[in-house]
């Protein structure tokens, strides 16, 4: 047990921020008035502290955003690839095919110009998707082929509003942090 609670002390002082080095040694030296069979759980609560103070900052909260994104973003387009590449609803391989190719650039956009980047292209991912609706309902399509596109649109809509939301709020919260409470 104690070796276990001294590795995971020794973890929090490699990625302790040096601000909270002061702190992290009262935590240590405390850490001989905790019981035995605590002592683990103790260091490992000063380790998850630890990381919270180094994510919990603006370049924290930017990089863990900007990376959901481009996870979130890359997983949509090798899921529409899929669906492009298989056929298997001829009427929606276009669709897919362009879905594809759309947030394969959200992936590209969001790595190379960061969470602005994505938060235009999500906006007008969502202009975009407006447009196909309209065109959608004046057009005259098989009656599966337009319910399935309709949900896929309604399902690009809460998608797209939800990367914007995480852009907008990551590139809202990190200048507050910065600033301080």
């Amino acid at each position: 047990m104690k070796t276990l609670a001294l590795g995971l002390f020794k973890l929090a002082t490699i990625f302790s921020p040096a601000e909270r080095s002061e702190w992290l040694n009262g935590m240590r030296a405390e850490l001989e008035f905790v019981p035995l069979r605590q002592q683990s759980r103790y260091a490992a609560g000063c380790l998850v502290a630890v990381f919270v103070w180094r994510l919990w900052t603006p370049h924290g909260i930017r990089s863990i955003s900007q990376a959901v994104l481009l996870a979130a973003n890359s997983a949509l387009a090798l899921l529409a690839a899929t669906y492009a590449l298989r056929g298997s609803i001829k009427d929606l391989t276009p669709l897919m095919a362009a879905l594809a190719v759309y947030y394969g650039g959200a992936v590209a956009v969001t790595a190379w110009k960061g969470l602005r980047g994505a938060a235009v292209w999500m906006a007008g991912g969502l202009a975009l998707n407006s447009l196909f609706l309209a065109a959608w309902a004046a057009a005259m399509v098989q009656p599966f082929a337009s319910a399935y596109m309709r949900a896929l649109s309604i399902e690009m809509y809460v998608v797209l509003a939800t990367f914007l939301t995480v852009a907008v709020a990551a590139q809202t919260l990190a200048p507050r942090l910065e600033r301080g409470p």
